[in-house]
């Protein structure tokens, strides 16, 4: 909910940056399936040189990360 909020608040602002940031956020989780999401933090980011995550660490960050790109299009709607 708070990574939502703070989409929001980036969505709605007026610096470009900000709001690109936000937008592209919202368009990468919601435009591609949470399988592939979860897929991908598991097994891609060790491959670029992050540290490799657990089963539950990586699908709670793949939920985490996809339902914000929702609930944060959801709080903007209300907001407007």
């Amino acid at each position: 909910m708070v990574l939502a909020f703070v989409l929001v608040l980036f969505r709605m602002s007026n610096w470009r940056v900000l709001s690109g940031i936000a937008r592209f956020h919202v368009w990468l989780f919601r435009g591609t399936p949470l399988l592939v999401q979860l897929i991908i933090i598991y097994t891609g980011l060790p491959q670029l040189g992050l540290p490799r995550l657990d089963v539950l660490q990586s699908a709670l960050l793949g939920l985490v990360l996809n339902e914000a790109a929702y609930l944060s299009e959801i709080l903007r709607g209300g907001i407007l």
